[in-house]
């Protein structure tokens, strides 16, 4: 996995060293953080079509449009929309922009 970046390299050796030692070896998600990357679609894949309006995914129908609206809305507020994304506030690691995408691959 190329999208892995390290935030706590001692993390990391600690749990290295455990695997090591033969014992169980274990990273917090404090530890890494998975990069948004791009999701290239299955061979054949077509974007869906709406075949009334030519609308494509996803303004194809009322049900996509309304989901891609309420991402976005939620990413407006990223990463200060709940207890668990406030943690990345801060975080000079943390680039909020990596993932401005994130409401197109909902």
């Amino acid at each position: 996995m190329n999208n892995i970046k390290i935030i706590n390299p001692e993390g990391v050796i600690k749990a290295i060293t455990k695997c090591n030692n033969r014992q169980f070896g274990e990273l917090s998600n404090n530890d890494f953080e998975i990069e948004f990357s791009e999701i290239k679609p299955i061979k054949g894949y077509e974007q869906p079509v709406n075949n009334e309006t030519g609308e494509q995914f996803p303004n194809c129908c009322i049900w996509h449009k309304n989901i891609y609206e309420q991402t976005l809305k939620w990413f407006e507020k990223f990463p200060d929309c709940c207890q668990w994304h406030k943690k990345l506030i801060g975080q000079n690691w943390f680039d909020k922009n990596n993932y401005i995408e994130v409401a197109s691959k909902v």
